[in-house]
């Protein structure tokens, strides 16, 4: 597949050198987060639309099938540990945005993500943090995002299994897509949309890297 020969970048921080992108190698957070849509289809271009208008949302680009989007948060995650609840709670919020659900797998803190180039990628060079710690503050029973989705991040979005023989739990429905006609430029970054990525501020230092195995199957074949 064309997507293995990519090469990947760790949105949440930067690893280990010459390590895989395992989350016991990763040594400095970037306070960031990765989030990806799968098979949003006809309405990728609405969507990416409300996610430009959202102020902590540095990055947004159209996916390698051209039917997806991978949407970067400045989640201000600051250690490992409440990483898992910050993401869940951003990750309800831009569920409910979009109207669509967010691939699980991506939750893991060194997931890669693709590097894909994109001439209608938007970037907005100061993102504000995601208020997810005011969130949780105001209402507690956030912190059961992380009991709900059991084994949050396995990628079985809607799929997971309740304590019931192991049962398949049904899966939550999602709300109506946001109105894209009601965004207001009170909400919207004041950035330019398409404007290439450039790594300028402090939180967007990202090291380009190879998946390992990848490298290593290529190395095998040389």
């Amino acid at each position: 597949m064309v997507k293995d020969a990519m090469p990947v970048v760790i949105i949440e921080g930067i690893c280990r050198p010459h390590c895989s992108h395992a989350a016991a190698n990763l040594e400095k957070m970037s306070g960031l987060a990765m989030y990806d849509l799968d098979h949003l289809n006809e309405r990728t271009s609405a969507v990416k639309a409300l996610f430009r208008a959202l102020p902590y949302v540095p990055y947004t680009q159209t996916s390698i099938s051209g039917r997806g989007l991978k949407v970067i948060v400045f989640l201000d995650a600051r250690t490992p540990e409440e990483y898992p609840l910050a993401y869940a709670i951003c990750r309800q919020t831009l569920e409910q945005i979009a109207g669509h659900p967010c691939d699980g797998q991506c939750a893991r803190i060194t997931q890669p993500c693709s590097c894909v180039w994109d001439t209608d990628a938007y970037y907005n060079p100061a993102p504000e943090p995601y208020p997810w710690r005011e969130e949780l503050a105001a209402n507690p029973s956030l912190a059961h995002l992380l009991q709900t989705k059991n084994n949050y991040g396995s990628g079985n979005h809607g799929n997971n299994k309740d304590n019931n023989n192991g049962k398949a739990s049904p899966p939550s429905p999602l709300p109506k897509p946001a109105d894209t006609s009601k965004l207001s430029s009170a909400t919207s970054p004041s950035t330019i949309p398409g404007k290439k990525a450039i790594a300028t501020n402090p939180c967007w230092q990202w090291e380009e890297a190879h998946d390992v195995r990848d490298f290593r199957k290529r190395r095998l074949k040389n």
